[in-house]
């Protein structure tokens, strides 16, 4: 390995509010999607302030009463939830990632301020949600249920997303976070926005009105006019402008339907109505779309996913509440006495079923259930509970890295050692990071010596070896010039008893090639060495230490973009592909019903473990993915790992809840929806279509019950009917559920005509 000794490392320095998951042009600042350092005390102080929020008979610190409404209480209690989640993010609480200033809230340095001063002076809920006649756009009955699809590029004009009056749509309303404010028609700034501008379905049906010509539906216009397409600005929306478009396609196979269909019920009575209980009609589905801002700004790692998914999540929360406070008065007795009828408890439990549908994961994180979604969904049903309103469900997929080599684990005995080669790869225009979690001993406070010494030798430069505290420090590896190149950051996870449970390393490095602009010609840009880095770890401590590895998801900024190339590690036992050249799965699929072996490292660089690292969560479905045809489960499918704590029941954190097909067959790529324009059909193939589905199935799931409402997680309703469907499939070949979850499920109740695209594929019936 060449060195080159005019290169240094810095010496350690004190990190604060630092994160390595930044833009290298500001090196600094911004969010983290790892560090769980909180303030213990603040994060008390909120948590009790939720509590104080929820109970009516509370009173506020300056004497003022609680809100008096349940909407009130559950908006104050919502807004705590965000302000725990941005300190949870370890950022500056109210400074906001790199962003569109056009698109923030009054300035863009304090746009998060102002929000949460506006929140505590007005209501988040749009004025046409609070008319004592409200426009039939939202008229919901108590059965309805709300699809809320967090993602990028999603269509919001598309036939398949119409009511049956095929001039009205489906949503009810669609947040484009990065969108321009001040575009609405009327000019409102919505101050009940932290970013970003807010399509309500009126609006929506508005701009269908103004861009339907006869039968011709313009929706190139429609797309610029609602910022869902937008060349004109640098960080503007560009997905709808391809063939294909993750959110788009992601939302047909949660919920597009096609608005001529009768949809009467096809497993009951191909006679039976439209009021079947079982398979409800289309206008029981409607939509709540967040936007994500363009892919530059979600970042490479997915740096900030954690900051837009949670206010989505919120969002949709509060406009459901909204949405049913302001439709339950209009219903008649007889559907409120049905509703009643169904409730176990006294007064009934009330709000729309709700499944948030968020198609996007990540790989390097702590894995303990401690992800700052799925801790904001935890605190959101706790508040939804206390106000006796339904849980809200997130469907997520397992993930598609089980074949990238980004995840390694062993354990380590007492003065062992490990070494891993990390590849960093040439003509990558994206920044590269590496996360290591080691656990500490019981007990452990900051400032003990921390038992796990490190050693680190990059490409070009000399090694750095270290064994320190577990005080969070930083340091930078610096070329010749001095200009920081790579960055090795250190922290320790505080318990609540101020323990540290365990330490973690972040190395991260820049980009191995950046083409110039014209400006900076001259002024060549910094650039981080390719080729491998050496990890040394071994532990000093007295007893055996549990390690973990794991290489952060890559992206490129633009769809179907390769700037980037996701970095790996390297190691001899990993064994990549069988004598035919196949690559290998975590276990082979023998078609004589003979148990599968596990064809995966022992240890060190391994596939089990992939699962989506946010995948830890009671009221969180995990969808793996495998090929309807035979049943055998996708390669690129992550796999699970048994023995993480936190399971309640069936729920076993680590592993997927079940799988639903995420290709027809060996000789048809992926499952067809809709492309990014209306009436196209694509195919595309992975764990994110997976989740989708199983949104379709779990909505199924939830708008058929008719029986008392039983406050069970659907999550393990889930599970059992993926059992059964496994076992009536007959596929010939068995699996693993650290692949597959508690088995392999059928597709969506309807068979879906895509007219000339359909493959006359059908589902797989269980007889």
């Amino acid at each position: 390995m060449v060195t080159d000794q005019t290169w240094n490392w810095t010496d350690w320095g004190d990190r604060t509010n630092t994160s390595p998951y930044v833009d290298w042009d500001d090196k600094i600042g911004g969010l983290t999607a790892f560090t769980r350092g909180a303030n213990k005390d603040l994060l008390r102080l909120l948590l009790r302030e939720r509590d104080n929020i929820l109970d009516p008979k509370a009173a506020q610190a300056d004497d003022e009463k609680a809100p008096r409404t349940r909407l009130e209480r559950l908006e104050a209690c919502y807004a705590a939830i965000i302000e725990q989640a941005l300190e949870r993010l370890n950022g500056e609480q109210f400074n906001m990632p790199p962003f569109p200033k056009d698109a923030a809230y009054t300035d863009q340095n304090d746009a998060l301020e102002r929000y949460f001063d506006a929140i505590k002076q007005i209501s988040t809920i749009p004025p046409a949600l609070t008319v004592e006649q409200p426009d039939d756009a939202f008229k919901m009955g108590p059965d309805d249920a709300v699809l809320g699809v967090i993602d990028l590029g999603i269509a919001l004009g598309q036939r398949r997303t119409r009511r049956r009056d095929i001039a009205k749509t489906r949503f009810l309303a669609a947040w484009q976070q990065s969108a321009p404010r001040q575009y609405h028609r009327d000019s409102q700034s919505q101050p009940y926005l932290p970013f970003g501008h807010e399509l309500l379905a009126t609006d929506i049906n508005q701009a269908i009105a103004d861009y339907t010509h006869g039968t011709h539906f313009d929706e190139e216009g429609f797309n610029r006019a609602t910022f869902s397409e937008d060349y004109r600005r640098p960080l503007g929306q560009r997905e709808l402008g391809l063939r294909a478009a993750h959110g788009t396609h992601i939302l047909d196979c949660a919920a597009g339907f096609d608005p001529d269909n009768d949809y009467r019920c096809p497993i009951c009575n191909p006679a039976s109505d439209n009021d079947c209980p079982d398979h409800n009609h289309v206008e029981q589905r409607r939509i709540i779309a967040i936007n994500l801002p363009a892919r530059e700004l979600v970042g490479h790692s997915a740096q900030y996913l954690e900051f837009f998914a949670i206010f989505g999540l919120l969002r949709i929360a509060i406009l459901s509440d909204a949405l049913w406070e302001l439709n339950k008065a209009k219903w008649p007795k007889k559907a409120v006495a049905a509703m009643k009828a169904r409730g176990a408890d006294d007064p009934p439990t009330e709000g729309f079923h709700i499944v948030v549908n968020l198609s996007f994961g990540k790989q390097a994180s702590a894995r303990d259930g401690t992800d700052p979604i799925a801790e904001a969904l935890d605190e959101i049903n706790k508040a939804r509970h206390c106000e006796n309103l339904r849980p809200i469900y997130l469907s997520i997929p397992a993930g598609n890295e089980n074949l990238d080599r980004g995840n390694a684990r062993k354990e380590i005995p007492a003065g062992v050692g490990a070494g891993l080669r990390w590849r960093v790869r040439p003509e990558d225009q994206s920044a590269n990071f590496v996360e290591i979690w080691a656990d500490y001993p019981k007990g452990s406070q900051i400032g003990d010596h921390a038992p796990l010494e490190l050693e680190i030798t990059p490409p070009k430069g000399p090694p750095l070896s270290w064994t320190g505290n577990v005080t969070p420090q930083l340091r930078y590896l610096c070329n010749g010039n001095g200009e920081a190149i790579a960055a090795l950051y250190s922290f320790g996870i505080i318990e609540g008893d101020g323990n540290v449970d365990r330490i973690g390393y972040v190395l991260a490095t820049r980009w191995t090639q950046m083409m110039p602009s014209a400006a900076d010609m001259g002024n060549p840009p910094v650039l981080s060495p390719a080729g491998d880095w050496a990890i040394g770890l071994r532990n000093r401590g007295s007893g055996s230490m549990s390690l973990v590895a794991s290489a952060q998801t890559d992206q490129t900024e633009k769809p179907e973009s390769v700037t980037n190339q996701p970095s790996y590690f390297d190691h001899d036992d990993y064994k990549r592909f069988d004598r035919a050249g196949r690559e290998l799965d975590s276990y082979s699929y023998p078609l004589d019903k003979s148990p599968p072996e596990g064809q995966d490292a022992v240890e060190l660089v391994r596939r089990h473990g992939t699962v989506n690292a946010i995948a830890k969560n009671t009221w969180t479905a995990v969808s793996a993915g495998h090929r309807h045809s035979d049943g055998r489960m996708e390669g690129y499918s992550s796999t699970g790992i048994k023995g993480l704590s936190g399971s309640e029941g069936k729920i076993i954190p680590g592993l997927p809840t079940a799988s639903m097909p995420s290709r027809d067959a060996a000789g048809f790529f992926g499952r067809l929806a809709s492309g990014s324009r209306d009436g196209s059909a694509v195919a595309i193939q992975g764990t994110s279509v997976a989740a989708a589905m199983m949104s379709r199935r779990l909505m199924d799931l939830l708008v058929g019950e008719t029986q008392p409402f039983v406050p069970t997680p659907k999550i393990v309703q889930l599970q059992d009917l993926a059992e059964c469907e496994d076992k009536r499939a007959r596929f010939p070949g068995l699996v693993v559920d650290v692949k597959s979850g508690s088995g392999r499920m059928d597709l969506p109740s309807f068979d879906e005509d895509l007219g000339r695209f359909n493959r006359g594929i059908r589902k797989r019936r269980c007889e």
